[in-house]
C-alpha cells in the first residue's frame, strides 16, 4: 500500500526530485497544496492491484478506481495476528485519526498513473 499523507508530504519537501519507491510502485511525481495532494504519478514496476490510501479524494486520468475488499495483490497481503493480552489495569485511549480515501488501481507493469484532486 502507499500512504500519501502529511508525513510523505514532510519527507518529500526537502527532495521534489527524489522519487519513493518500494519494489512495486514508484512515486515519480507528487504536488501539495494546503496539506492535500493535488497531482500524483505513480509508475507501476510489477503490475498487479496498486493500494492507495490519501487524506483527500482523488480522481484517476487514465482508469478505474475502486475500493473495496481485501487487497489482491500477493506482496501486501496482511497476515493473520493473534488478539493482543491486555492487562486489565491498562488504561487506553483510542486516538482520533483523520479521514482518509482508499483507492485500488489495476496496473499493468512500467505503465505510469496519473492521478489529481477532486
Amino acid at each position: 500500500m502507499l500512504n500519501c499523507s502529511e508525513a510523505e508530504q514532510t519527507t518529500l519537501a526537502g527532495k521534489p526530485d527524489r522519487p519513493q519507491s518500494n519494489r512495486c510502485f514508484e512515486i515519480i511525481q507528487m504536488e501539495w497544496k494546503d496539506a492535500q495532494v493535488v497531482k500524483l504519478r505513480i509508475k507501476s514496476t510489477l503490475g498487479g492491484n496498486l493500494r492507495l490510501r490519501t487524506l483527500n479524494a482523488l480522481k484517476l486520468t487514465n482508469g478505474i478506481l475502486k475500493d473495496e475488499g481485501e487487497n489482491t495483490n500477493p506482496f501486501y497481503q496482511i497476515a493473520a495476528t493473534p488478539i493482543p493480552i491486555i492487562s486489565s489495569k491498562a488504561t487506553s485511549s483510542t486516538p482520533e485519526l483523520k479521514k482518509t480515501f482508499m483507492y485500488d488501481i489495476a496496473t499493468m507493469p512500467g505503465k505510469i498513473y496519473t492521478l489529481t484532486s477532486q
